[in-house]
């Protein structure tokens, strides 16, 4: 309890110092320490606040290595602000400071980005912006991109590759529509030699089969397809009352491939499943997703129903009408109903909330009884069914973070967590200066190095005591002329040296102790890599922050 007393008393000590500066410092110094007064005569402050924060503070044309929210004593004068952030306009003001006086300054950042909204004719095509992927497929919106101009290039297979130029402006959408033309289209160009090309036979029983290649239709069997690009195809054979025959196929270049089939003659099925979206295997090969219609062979069939987080479920069935539907129920798999979770924070003992949330997927209800919600302290233990979880962690003097997380197998999770206001080692000395051991608690947020502070006044008081016993009896001393005072006054003289040392070793060796403690920002972030690709120059920038 007393260790909380002690950091709450730090905290306060340095939000006024922060408030009042340098003379609650010459105040509250010189009744330890008996040190001068440090003039402050022509010194104000300048506050600068920005909306989004994190900007860098250049002043004068010299960075500050601090960004917003950035506070700092000025000495009288007209200084030129200036603030840089990445995706926003620079900001550039001149101030003046005036002693005794804080300039404060609100600056909202114009943002230097803007929205694309990108469809195309046919959709599904992969989007490639300014070179680099964007893993986006058409119809799509992609923020966040910086104003100027910029190339966006579509491309689909069997589709020429579209490409357009756009102008971004900032703070505005930017809507572009691009039609892309097939490759085997009349106003396609082939620029490849035929030796990249190789033809494709087909003969199917019976005949006037549909022949479909990676989902496109190209007529009916028996058929001759030439000029396809070399590589690997997906061939599906479909006609009514057989079932689909698909097989993969190897084009190579200058060749022709044969492809043999005779389809099964056989009735078509509905196959449903509760829950839906279960997938089907036919024949060792996928039939569909639940709800799914197929045709299966005359008789006796086995298919195999599956779906994630549920036990695999295999019937037979007899087809023997034209139309039949089938019903099937998939049990839950109980390896899900309780997963154990390990959740460890650093620093420990924060609080922790997780809270179940709707999945769009329907998944396995265990239990009717489950709460859905479950808290405790880092490091936590807790077995929890399977489901998406929104998880809060809250720790006073920290960021509090909250995230959404998956839960479908046994997992640990380990956060770290940033304090809200990173402790400084200036101010630690400080805090040193008044209670020995107080700096290093601070630094090293409520350990038990404040009791430094007992022994050092306790020293400190005893010096006092003696000091007050020898005057006391050597003013007696020089009334009446006894060697038995003039011994207690050389015993209190050698106890307060002792004392008065001895507090000084205290004092001294919490400070050097705290001067080679480093900060907390600097024990976290020693050093700062960071990388940034620069659309302007098209590149890639490293940046690297040492903090010494």
């Amino acid at each position: 309890m007393f260790s909380i007393i002690v950091e709450s008393l730090s905290i306060h000590l340095l939000d006024q110092v922060n408030k009042y500066g340098k003379c609650f410092i010459m105040f509250i110094v010189p009744l330890f320490m008996s040190t001068s007064r440090v003039s402050s005569q022509n010194t104000g402050f300048i506050l600068v606040r920005s909306k989004p924060s994190g900007a860098e503070v250049i002043i004068n044309g010299k960075s500050t290595f601090k960004k917003t929210t950035f506070q700092m004593p000025m000495e009288e004068g007209t200084y030129e602000i200036e603030l840089k952030l990445d995706m926003f306009h620079q900001y550039k003001e001149n101030i003046t400071v005036q002693k005794g006086q804080t300039v404060t300054k609100d600056i909202v950042l114009k943002p230097e980005f803007g929205t694309i909204t990108i469809n195309s004719e046919p959709a599904d095509a992969d989007i490639i912006l300014d070179g680099l992927a964007t893993n986006k497929k058409t119809p799509a919106t992609i923020t966040n991109v910086a104003s100027g101009m910029h190339t966006i290039i579509l491309i689909k297979d069997m589709y020429t590759a579209g490409k357009q130029e756009l102008i971004v402006n900032d703070e505005q959408i930017t809507e572009k529509f691009v039609k892309l033309l097939p490759e085997d289209g009349s106003l396609s160009i082939k620029s490849k030699p035929e030796t990249d090309f190789g033809s494709l036979s087909i003969m199917v029983d019976p005949p006037e089969t549909a022949i479909y290649i990676n989902g496109k239709y190209f007529g009916l069997s028996p058929k001759v397809i030439d000029s396809l690009a070399l590589g690997n195809y997906n061939l599906s054979l479909k006609k009514d009352g057989y079932a689909i025959e698909t097989k993969p196929v190897l084009i190579i270049a200058g060749k022709s491939t044969s492809v043999t089939a005779s389809l099964q003659k056989g009735k078509l099925i509905k196959i449903t499943s509760s829950p839906d979206g279960a997938e089907i295997i036919y024949n060792d090969k996928p039939a569909g997703i639940t709800p799914a219609e197929f045709i299966v062979k005359d008789g006796t069939n086995n298919i195999i129903i599956r779906k994630k987080y549920y036990v695999q479920k295999v019937v037979t069935i007899y087809a023997e009408k034209d139309y039949q539907a089938f019903k099937f129920s998939l049990d839950a798999d109980t390896k899900y109903e309780k997963l154990g979770i390990h959740i460890e924070t650093n620093p420990s003992q924060a609080d922790i909330q997780l809270n179940k949330i709707n999945n769009p997927e329907p998944l396995p209800s265990f239990s009717a009884e489950n709460p859905g919600s479950y808290s405790g302290k880092s490091p936590l233990n807790i077995d929890i069914p399977i489901g998406e979880y929104n998880v809060k962690i809250e720790k006073k003097q920290y960021k509090p973070i909250e995230r959404d997380v998956f839960i479908d197998k046994e997992q640990n999770f380990k956060f770290n967590l940033e304090p809200i206001r990173y402790r400084t080692r200036g101010n630690a000395i400080l805090l040193s200066i008044l209670w020995p051991g107080a700096g290093q608690s601070y630094l090293k947020r409520g350990s038990a190095h404040y009791l430094m502070g007992f022994a050092g006044y306790g020293l400190l008081t005893g010096a006092i005591i003696e000091s007050v016993n020898f005057n006391k009896n050597y003013k007696s001393y020089l009334n009446v002329n006894s060697s038995e005072l003039i011994n207690k006054c050389k015993t209190e003289l050698n106890m307060y040296y002792t004392f008065l040392i001895s507090a000084g070793v205290v004092w001294t060796t919490n400070l050097i102790w705290t001067l080679f403690t480093p900060s907390e920002e600097k024990k976290y972030q020693k050093l700062t890599l960071n990388l940034n690709y620069n659309k302007v120059v098209g590149m890639t920038e490293m940046g690297m922050k040492i903090n010494f």
